[in-house]
């Protein structure tokens, strides 16, 4: 006796699945280049004395979502990242001042977490696309990485993209 075939171009008569048109996608390794140098401009915690970067929340966050917008990243899956991030902010600022640094202490491996979800998602590929581009993951790692004790720094990330993702429904693809 024969065993029937298993895989599937065998059990359809030979017809197989039909390969998926490849995306061409932008060169996400120039793109992420552009990022790193961009993530120099990003600081979000305030030197002694000194204040944020003026344009911080404008100039520097609209070509953030210029660069990711690049990498064709669907609103939807940034929105995600953004939404975690807000509930995070909420959890350690929320309590008041006092008590911030100890929560966000409680929290940061939970919120440095997001890390990983970034690399999992960029990983990740439906119809031959990451979900995320690489530069995006650069762009976060940049924030969540300002992010150690000082909870201004994670309310400052959360502002941060709040602007970036206004101006990237601005400058990204269409969903």
């Amino acid at each position: 006796m024969v065993n029937p075939p298993r895989h599937g171009s065998e059990r359809q008569g030979g017809q197989g699945r039909r390969p998926r048109p490849e995306h061409r996608r932008p060169d996400t390794e120039r793109n992420d280049s552009e990022m790193r140098k961009l993530c120099l401009e990003v600081v979000l915690v305030r030197s002694e004395g000194q204040p944020l970067a003026s344009d911080l929340f404008d100039r520097i966050a609209e070509k953030a979502a210029k660069i990711v917008a690049k990498d064709e990243t669907k609103t939807s899956q940034l929105r995600r990242f953004y939404d975690e991030l807000l509930r995070w902010e909420a959890k350690v600022n929320d309590g008041g001042p006092e008590g911030a640094k100890d929560r966000l202490r409680d929290h940061l491996p939970l919120i440095r977490m997001m890390n990983a979800k970034a690399a999992y998602a960029n990983g990740r590929k439906v119809q031959g696309r990451s979900l995320v581009g690489t530069s995006f993951v650069t762009l976060l790692r940049r924030c969540l990485e300002q992010v150690d004790d000082n909870p201004d720094a994670l309310r400052n990330s959360q502002i941060f993209f709040e602007a970036f993702m206004g101006f990237y429904k601005r400058h990204g693809p269409r969903d």
